[in-house]
């Protein structure tokens, strides 16, 4: 991330063509409002030239090429906004223009403009009105995205609902409204294309649960007394198919990717350390599906990676770490969103060093931070 009082260098030492370095021949394309105004190339005639930027105004991104060359976005930040603190899990709108996020330590629910990196929060104890959030663990949108539903593991644990125009929040289910076994620390949540129900997974239950979102009744679909099949162990991420039927769980401790039917709540292990070949999972924390329902992206909290696993083998193969694809490396990864097309995955990083939204090319596996 880069600010107006900022000065960086880009090594051009992987250019080729040209003897002499021509500045004349230098693209520079935006997104956004960003723009760098001074722009020079020092030692043009070596091997390695470095290209020397700063008074850069705006916000967005900037890509810089030359010929057929182009260096990775570079973000140009400067606004004043709130940065992130532990930014938990992470949503797309269908619009392909604002990621949600919510924000562990800031108790917050912020709305992130892909196309600046702006941020704006949305939710919070001084924005909106209704139960604050304690511990937001997961969150889900609406596809006009007026409406957040987020999981909060805090006491009691709560679903709420959260006004997207006015950062209002209401509470849909917790264990004083609506039926049903109460969640004991709930992670992420996932909603159906109706909109009528949310489904929940409980790392401390172990369990898959089903929430009516009208009246907040909640059931349990899967756990070690629903169905059959082997049992959670630490249920983490969840996506549904697109016939809705099934559910696909990314659970820590077994570790691996479970099937689960939605009908009868039995579960079946997709891929894991003995199921599917490729590199073993260590601590999935996230997953999502591409558009077609073959593919699922699971994130991996301690390999500091996202795998690409066929759910018809359960065979696992590395998009993207710090060996695959280029860019800023993961450090502490705990959501993951796909954009409507299937193109792009998103990654929110918890780490001190990092506090980032970053996307991710389905393509090429390469990195690059949309907001800090």
């Amino acid at each position: 991330m880069v600010s107006q009082a900022d000065a960086f260098s880009i090594d051009l030492n992987k250019l080729t063509g040209d003897e002499v370095f021509k500045i004349s021949f230098l693209e520079q394309s935006t997104l956004g409002t960003a723009n760098c105004a001074d722009v020079a190339i020092s030692d043009t005639n070596s091997s390695t030239p470095t290209l020397n930027i700063s008074n850069c105004t705006g916000n967005g991104g900037i890509i810089f090429k030359y010929g057929s060359n182009s260096s990775l976005e570079i973000h140009i930040n400067n606004t004043s906004e709130q940065s992130f603190s532990q930014p938990f899990a992470v949503a797309i709108g269908n619009s392909n223009t604002f990621a949600y996020v919510v924000d562990y330590t800031l108790d917050a629910l912020i709305r992130v403009d892909l196309r600046t990196g702006t941020r704006q929060i949305i939710s919070n104890s001084s924005n909106g009105t209704g139960d604050n959030f304690k511990t937001s663990t997961g969150i889900a949108i609406t596809d006009d995205e007026a409406t957040a539903y987020v999981i909060d593991s805090g006491s009691p644990e709560t679903l709420f609902s959260v006004n997207i125009a006015t950062g209002n929040r209401t509470i849909v289910s917790n264990n004083i409204i609506g039926s049903g076994a109460n969640f004991n620390q709930p992670t992420r949540v996932i909603i159906n294309s109706n909109e009528d129900k949310a489904y929940i997974v409980d790392r401390n239950s172990d369990a898959l649960y089903e929430v009516d979102l009208t009246t907040g009744n909640r059931i349990i679909v899967s756990d070690s007394g629903t169905g059959t099949g082997t049992n959670f162990l630490t249920p983490y991420g969840l996506a549904l198919n697109t016939t809705e039927n099934i559910v696909y769980i990314a659970d820590r401790d077994i570790p691996g990717v479970l099937e689960v039917d939605l009908l009868t709540g039995n579960r079946v292990i997709i891929s894991d350390n003995s199921t599917g070949l490729g590199v073993d999972f260590s601590n999935p924390h996230g997953i999502q599906l591409d558009p077609s329902g073959n593919t699922a992206y699971v994130l991996d909290n301690s390999k500091d990676a996202i795998f690409q696993v066929d759910l018809a083998t359960g065979n696992r193969q590395i998009l993207s770490d710090s060996s695959n694809g280029i860019g800023i490396n993961f450090s502490s990864p705990l959501g993951l969103g796909i954009n409507l097309d299937g193109s792009k995955l998103y990654v929110v990083d918890s780490a001190d060093s990092v506090d980032a939204l970053i996307e991710v090319d389905i393509s090429t596996g390469n990195r690059v931070i949309k907001s800090k």
